[in-house]
């Protein structure tokens, strides 16, 4: 096309106004040289600007949808990643709260038995006091 377009650090055409006020210029020029009656190689300047502006905006409007669709794939593949995190934080939630859950669980089981020692163990030691009162009488 032999337009020089710049494209900003944000992905923006910088120069946009400049280059189209040029073509503008341009093509008005070449209208105002022809005058009422162009001759056929004017009307072919005219046309040859005049298609240069309309496949520049062509560009520029295939440029803005390519941006646009690159942006909602990157906002679609942001979304993927916390979705993904959101997952990850759920099931190490998950997990770390069955395990809790779990050494609850062996807690209350490990309590449960050594309840169940300590009174057994206090049964133990009440028939000995008895075995001894009966085989060893208090004098």
């Amino acid at each position: 096309m032999g337009v020089n377009i710049e494209i900003g650090a944000d992905g923006n055409i910088s120069n946009y106004t400049e280059v189209m006020t040029g073509l503008f210029n341009e093509l008005d020029a070449a209208e105002k040289a022809a005058g009422e009656e162009a001759s056929e190689k004017e009307q072919e300047v005219i046309d040859a600007i005049s298609e240069k502006i309309d496949d520049l905006k062509s560009a520029i409007g295939q440029y803005d949808e390519t941006r646009k669709l690159l942006q909602d794939l990157d906002n679609q593949i942001e979304d993927k990643f916390y979705e993904w995190q959101d997952n990850n934080y759920n099931q190490l939630t998950y997990s770390l709260e069955l395990k809790l859950e779990i050494n609850d669980m062996e807690l209350e089981r490990m309590d449960y038995y050594l309840n169940k020692f300590s009174d057994n163990f206090y049964k133990m030691a009440e028939s000995a006091a008895l075995m001894f009162s009966q085989i060893a009488p208090n004098k």
